[in-house]
């Protein structure tokens, strides 16, 4: 089995950070990702006091290349995980003993972008995304993810989603190493443990179906910006015959995507946050 890599660099600055990839075995990118932003790393030592990866956390999903590990359990750090209980708590522990927790994934259907959810915490990762400039998206989600885990801690946590293919390319890891490197240089900006709010998400606009049919077709991405009437997807009857198009009611970021085919009429098919 996949042995997971721990190595930390150290630093002259103030931000004791941890990266982890590899909690979904089929989102690949972060893998190669980490290790390339590791050596950029070693030259760039001003902003950290400790930064650590922790490459590989769930070995046999990664070795099985599935979303999810062996065993089914509640507490699941967002994904179940191959080995005992006691690896999540050896995950826990290693996570408590930094300030700052960064779990980086993938994916195909996302370009390279901070993602968090609608709660307590949206309005000042909302700041501090728009003030840095990095793309983002805001979901409405209530996982058991490691992003969560720490923030309940009162420290600062960040999902990371990394525009991810089966197969890594040059270019994703370059992008994707660059991103994080811009992320990781922004991070003294980043205030949220003390939730408020002023600059506060917009409200979501719901996309809802005009009708029951296979979704065949839907361009949508996660933090992809669209205007107002562009067609993002394709609604097909039963039959396979194109039957209503997707379209933008208003410009803005596609953040929240569907997560089945199938779809009936009025359902939501995707929301957006106006511009």
């Amino acid at each position: 089995m996949l042995q997971p890599q721990l190595v930390s660099l150290h630093g002259p600055g103030d931000l004791d950070i941890l990266l982890i990839a590899g909690v979904h075995g089929n989102e690949l990118t972060p893998m190669k990702v980490l290790p390339d932003l590791y050596h950029k790393s070693e030259k760039e030592a001003d902003y950290y006091k400790r930064l650590t990866f922790l490459i590989g956390a769930n070995p046999y999903a990664l070795e099985e290349r599935k979303r999810e590990g062996k065993y089914e359990e509640k507490d699941d750090l967002n994904r179940s995980f191959h080995t005992s209980y006691d690896s999540k708590k050896e995950l826990k522990e290693l996570i408590d003993l930094h300030q700052i927790v960064i779990d980086v994934h993938s994916s195909p259907r996302c370009c390279n972008l901070v993602l968090f959810d609608n709660d307590q915490f949206a309005p000042s990762l909302y700041q501090w995304c728009k003030k840095t400039g990095l793309t983002y998206a805001c979901r409405n989600f209530n996982g058991d993810t490691i992003k969560k885990y720490v923030l309940s801690k009162g420290k600062i946590g960040l999902t990371v989603e990394l525009c991810g293919t089966k197969m890594p390319t040059f270019g994703n890891i370059d992008t994707g190493a660059a991103f994080l490197r811009k992320l990781l240089r922004d991070l003294h900006l980043i205030k949220i443990l003390i939730p408020n709010n002023d600059g506060s998400p917009k409200t979501w606009v719901d996309i809802l179906s005009p009708a029951e049919g296979i979704i065949s077709y839907f361009d949508g991405i996660l933090g992809k910006r669209s205007v107002k009437g562009e067609a993002i997807g394709v609604i097909n009857d039963f039959q396979g015959r194109p039957r209503n198009s997707i379209v933008m009611p208003c410009t803005g970021t596609v953040v929240d995507l569907p997560d089945t085919d199938y779809i009936k009429m009025g359902e939501i098919v995707a929301s957006i946050q106006p511009d």
